[in-house]
């Protein structure tokens, strides 16, 4: 009875992991075609990021010192680079976060279906690149204001190498807004897919322990079905012994 009962509780528990393994199935199916849209976005962000871009700015803002290799030129030709690298960090910013809700609608969907933790997902930080530029603003000022440079007799050169200077300075500022998004998109996804792992994990676990479960029933039914055919045995015996008891009293005299 014990055994039937059992049974009829482990079918149950069976079907019900079962089901909850193919609604998760179809979660993560659904998961990878919106991955599969995320990248897209991630190479269209990084392709904003190109390190040819940066040549592009330069030449523009080269164009805005008119040949004028001079402080005024120099200003000039800053200003115009700095202008380009902060518009090109508006639109990576506001591609990032498209990108962020975009991705933040799969976490609260996993949240809510499945009870996994509940998770923001940061903002990407250019802040830091930002407030670099303007460094190079206020390094340029600085130069463009000092009487050696204004005077000096030897000015032109010195523009020229203080504006190589600051082309190195922006490529590198530019370099590291790239490598700082390449980690955002990295991290953006990793704790959602840490717990997708573990929660499938955790169902096969379940299923593992249900076929155990299962397997340890069969056995029990062997093990009944042996006690049942020994019992058999065993009465068939009795009633033997019954009979030839029967047989003997039968044979035997009377007593006086």
């Amino acid at each position: 009875s014990l055994s039937g009962k059992g049974r009829d509780v482990a079918q149950k528990l069976w079907e019900k992991v079962v089901a909850e393994k193919e609604i998760y199935t179809n979660a993560l199916t659904e998961y990878k075609s919106h991955k599969t849209e995320f990248n897209k976005q991630r190479s269209a962000l990084l392709d904003l990021l190109n390190p040819s871009k940066i040549d592009v700015m330069c030449a523009r803002s080269m164009q805005a010192m008119e040949d004028s290799w001079y402080t005024r030129g120099l200003t000039r030709g800053m200003k115009s680079l700095i202008g380009l690298m902060e518009q090109e960090f508006n639109v990576i910013s506001e591609v990032a976060a498209h990108s962020q809700a975009f991705m933040q609608d799969s976490y609260t969907t996993f949240h809510a279906r499945f009870g996994f933790e509940k998770s923001q997902i940061p903002k990407l930080d250019l802040e830091m690149a930002r407030t670099k530029l303007k460094l190079l603003v206020f390094e340029t000022e600085q130069f463009c204001n000092d009487p050696i440079n204004l005077y000096g007799t030897e000015k032109k050169w010195m523009i020229r190498r203080f504006w190589r200077m600051l082309v190195e300075e922006a490529r590198q500022i530019f370099a590291n807004a790239r490598a700082e998004t390449e980690r955002w998109l990295n991290e953006t996804p990793l704790p959602l897919e840490t717990q997708m792992r573990d929660h499938k994990t955790h169902l096969q676990q379940r299923l593992d322990s249900m076929a155990s479960l299962n397997a340890r029933t069969e056995n029990i039914d062997g093990e009944l079905r042996k006690l049942m055919n020994a019992r058999k045995v065993v009465q068939d015996q009795a009633t033997m012994i019954t009979d030839l008891i029967v047989k003997l009293r039968e044979t035997m005299p009377p007593k006086t």
